[in-house]
């Protein structure tokens, strides 16, 4: 069963879409005997329960029928253990639809709080279940079997997670309370969970051995293991993914959490994964990640939703990367992330502040620790920067101050903002909207417009978990992008003419005695080689370009080497900066990355005397990377190993303990927007 379908076989999907439901129009999907069935959770107004709903497809999902009542608030009277609780005022979350394994069954489970005469939550969770049962029952049939377990064993119920296996049925539920994830076995029926307390409770501490709080668990299988990923317990706000693995659901589950993704999730919190599988029957799958950002933390409605491709870069390493947009082929199984064309940057001849003489130079100096804040002032709110001339524009990039009371903390505010394109005199808006905080350069994508001058402006500024609205405003920096993006590449080295000799002109080279470097005759063409006969020595190329940065600058390059493990290295700069470095590794007897420290880790098997293609897609933004090694991802959402904002060196060389080296490169190419 699939929480996730598009409506169509190729769906592209932008992040920050509005809602779940502008995709589906469901909660949950699943089919069953040809038939598509869609799961709707309604509410009153005030939020409270109000009834679920199922629609049918015959036709793949293109036209719906009419949706059937399945489960109404009255039907939950009496239902719990407390005879003084109204359970016909519920607020329910959570929800999840299951397949019984041994019954076929199906079944509604969820968080459930009770509401108060006052229309407030009573903080008491919950669990709910409701089932359809009975020999010819269909998923769209009432759910009349209905229970609600005041507190599973003594403690609350919380978000929940589903597992099967070995033909039971689990849930994972996150007590927030205590800082533990149950895992809970239901019985053969599905119909209640068994006594005699969890399955499992699980817990992790922080460094200072303080409870790792976690909820929102997500659990599926992959390479043998099951996988359980986790939020942090801030409420609404974002905060740092991480998970845990485990050869079964009885575990053992790892000692420690390991994160995922940046520091926030991309301003988000998770709200699940998800199998794209292929219906070609190739068998071919592919993992989607989905993190929510949750309406809570601004006007209490229009949620958000982002998509990522989840990368497996070994077994248990698990990576995602953050893309503009998402292409999901349902046809083939896969999840494809790519970024839009954003132009090159543009200069910004002058900022103001509206109505104030401020200094704001802070916004447009290339330095990411320089900021500008307004200190909450309610008319400090528009900022307009001047291009010198009309230009086409394409986005605006930002980093939004995120220190407030003394605390460093991004999702701490959550801003409506408003940009407009105009000639000075008149102003064109071209965007509104809430625009979640992440801890590095992102970008607001705008529909094309072309002006002198951008005006960006606070409409309001929201506090987190729905706590009031301020007029916080400012920026550690701000960019302004468009015109149109040349992909032809600031270096291309192909080392054909000369055919052999000294390097062309851009290369410098850095050498040790009983080492050189030179333009061979290759059986590409040329091509240029490093040869390294000193067990003390090195040999150093470099070239030095014009400075690359954006969501998508590119290096491609063909290598081969003599022998496996023997020290040569590919590395990008940032002026003395090592962004990234791939090794020849002595260590692994690989291809490998490494961190600021060396640390390495294996990425790739490799021959000996052999050519490969090596491709680095980079997002100078967000200081990541993904590896492709003959047009085939091998490693995703790899991380800088130092933090920059522009590359603009490329350096290959031998190891200096190391000799009998010989390392050949060709068609070396970089290349991406200019800074």
């Amino acid at each position: 069963m699939s929480a996730f379908h598009s409506q169509v076989s190729i769906a592209r999907i932008e992040n920050n879409g509005k809602t779940l439901n502008q995709i589906t129009d469901f909660n949950k999907t699943t089919q069953i005997k040809g038939t598509w069935y869609g799961l709707k959770l309604h509410e009153t107004p005030s939020g409270a329960f109000d009834k679920f709903t199922i629609s049918t497809s015959t036709d793949n999902k293109t036209t719906w029928s009419t949706p059937t009542v399945v489960l109404s608030n009255e039907d939950l009277t009496n239902k719990g253990e407390d005879q003084h609780e109204d359970y016909t005022r519920s607020k329910l979350a959570a929800v999840k639809w299951l397949m019984c394994p041994a019954t076929g069954n199906l079944s509604i489970w969820a968080k459930r709080h009770g509401i108060d005469s006052n229309n407030k939550i009573i903080p008491r969770k919950e669990l709910l279940r409701a089932a359809v049962v009975g020999s010819g029952k269909t998923p769209a049939d009432r759910y009349t079997d209905s229970i609600i377990i005041d507190l599973p064993y003594g403690n609350v119920s919380g978000d929940l997670g589903e597992i099967v296996e070995d033909g039971k049925l689990y849930l994972a539920s996150a007590d927030t309370q205590q800082g533990v994830v149950h895992i809970l076995e239901l019985n053969d029926e599905c119909s209640d969970i068994k006594p005699n307390g969890p399955l499992l409770s699980l817990q992790w501490f922080n460094d200072d051995n303080s409870i790792d709080h976690r909820e929102a668990p997500a659990i599926f299988r992959e390479n043998g293991y099951l996988f359980m990923m986790t939020s942090g317990k801030t409420g609404w706000r974002p905060n740092q993914h991480k998970y845990t693995y485990a050869p079964s659901v009885k575990g053992p589950w790892t000692d420690h959490l390991i994160p995922i993704s940046d520091s926030t999730a991309y301003h988000s919190q998770v709200f699940g994964v998800k199998r794209i599988r292929s219906s070609n029957g190739s068998g071919h799958s592919s993992l989607l990640f989905s993190g929510t950002r949750n309406a809570a933390t601004w006007n209490g409605k229009d949620n958000r939703n982002i998509w990522m491709p989840l990368y497996f870069n070994t077994d248990t390493n698990l990576a995602t990367n953050y893309y503009d947009r998402i292409t999901l082929d349902e046809e083939k199984g896969t999840v494809t992330g790519y970024q839009l064309d954003h132009g090159t940057q543009l200069s910004i001849k002058n900022t103001v502040l509206q109505g104030f003489q401020d200094d704001v130079t802070a916004l447009t100096d290339n330095d990411l620790s320089t900021f500008w804040y307004n200190n909450n002032h309610s008319d400090k709110k528009t900022l307009t920067f001047d291009l010198g001339e009309a230009q086409r524009i394409k986005a605006i990039k930002l980093k939004q101050f995120d220190q407030y009371n003394n605390k460093v903390d991004v999702s701490l505010r959550t801003p409506r903002l408003k940009v407009e394109v105009g000639n000075g005199q008149t102003f064109t808006p071209v965007f509104e909207d809430i625009v979640g905080s992440i801890n590095w350069l992102q970008t607001i994508n705008l529909p094309e417009a072309h002006g002198q001058y951008l005006r960006l402006s606070l409409i309001e500024n929201h506090k987190g978990n729905s706590s009031g609205t301020t007029n916080d405003f400012g920026f550690y920096e701000v960019e302004i992008w468009g015109n149109k993006y040349s992909p032809s590449p600031q270096l291309h080295a192909g080392f054909d003419t000369p055919e052999t000799g000294t390097l062309p002109q851009g290369w410098e080279v850095i050498r040790s005695s009983g080492t050189s470097a030179s333009v061979i005759k290759a059986d590409i063409g040329g091509a240029l080689q490093l040869q390294d006969n000193n067990n003390n020595g090195r040999v150093v190329a470099s070239h030095t370009l014009t400075p690359q940065k954006g969501a998508r600058v590119e290096a491609t390059l063909r290598f081969k080497y003599n022998t496996s493990g023997s020290g040569d290295y590919i590395r990008l700069m940032s002026g003395k900066k090592m962004l990234i470095n791939i090794v020849n590794s002595v260590k692994h007897r690989k291809l490998a990355i490494t961190d600021n420290r060396f640390n390495e880790t294996a990425i790739a098997s490799i021959n000996n005397d052999t050519w490969y293609k090596l491709r680095l897609v980079m997002n100078t933004d967000a200081n990541t990377y993904d590896i492709f090694l003959n047009d085939r991802l091998i490693w995703g959402g790899a991380h800088f190993a130092e933090a920059a904002s522009f590359i603009d060196n490329i350096r290959i060389g031998t190891a200096t303990k190391e000799s009998g080296s010989v390392a050949v490169y060709d068609d070396i190419m970089i290349h991406g927007p200019i800074q």
